[in-house]
């Protein structure tokens, strides 16, 4: 009596043969299931973890000026992705393809990643970072999704059923695997030109978006930084951002 273990489970999602379960190439191509696992699963699991770092920001309530545009954009084109995925796990349940468990694992995995990714974004523009692109690793992460995306477009434009003009569902699948290169494009023109005209200005707490949070009699001249809210998601992970604080404490210099 055979067992069931990973092979057998991949076998089982990928309908591939037992003996190579989880095939690279396949008829051409990267294998359906080594790009919805590889590089559509994993790219957006990791997306969902890091951005999730970010969600516990320290957020500025005394901010006057709106936020950048280019932050609205990157929610907007956030938003425009999860959306996507979504009505992709529509058809996906419309069509009832054999990869429908490992289609709807993967677009499953998109969209909590896009939305986590999306509160972050909105998090981030209403703290110290709102003058600022934010942590550079949030472009990384988006631009980790987009080989699964050009490895699909190219995998349907190669299926006739997918150019076929009798089988309206999958020419539509085809149609939103292509429209998500344009909010990924929107994202990365508003993270390369965050529409400030003043780019260079520099947040401190006591002086958070040109607002002083003192008055200018009790004001100091520079405003001090605060370590966490510098720190990258590593830092915030691991608390590294506390390892200075810690040494001044033990020196006795926190005060100063």
């Amino acid at each position: 009596m055979g067992g069931f273990g990973p092979a057998d489970l991949l076998a089982g999602l990928c309908h591939t043969d037992e003996q190579s379960p989880f095939p690279v190439w396949q008829k051409g191509h990267i294998s359906p299931c080594f790009n919805q696992l590889i590089l559509g699963v994993l790219p957006h699991a990791g997306m969902a973890v890091f951005s999730a770092c970010y969600l516990g920001m320290r957020r500025c309530s005394l901010l006057q000026t709106p936020a950048p545009r280019g932050w609205t954009l990157r929610s907007i084109a956030a938003l425009m992705l999860a959306l996507l995925f979504s009505a992709d796990v529509v058809l996906v349940s419309l069509i009832q393809q054999q990869d429908v468990y490992l289609d709807v694992l993967a677009d499953g995995c998109a969209i909590l990643a896009w939305l986590v990714h999306l509160g972050t974004v909105v998090v981030l523009q209403k703290s110290v970072l709102r003058r600022s692109r934010g942590p550079p690793l949030l472009l990384v992460l988006v631009l980790l999704s987009v080989p699964n995306t050009v490895v699909t477009i190219i995998s349907y434009s190669d299926i006739q059923d997918y150019l076929s003009s009798s089988e309206p569902l999958k020419i539509s699948r085809l149609a939103l695997a292509s429209a998500r290169l344009v909010p990924v494009l929107v994202y990365l023109l508003a993270f390369a030109f965050p529409c400030v005209s003043d780019a260079g200005y520099t947040l401190y707490v006591n002086a958070v978006d040109g607002s002083p949070l003192l008055s200018e009699l009790s004001q100091p001249h520079t405003g001090e930084m605060v370590a966490e809210d510098g720190s990258g998601c590593l830092s915030r992970l691991f608390y590294l951002w506390l390892t200075p604080l810690l040494k001044r404490g033990q020196t006795g210099a926190l005060d100063k």
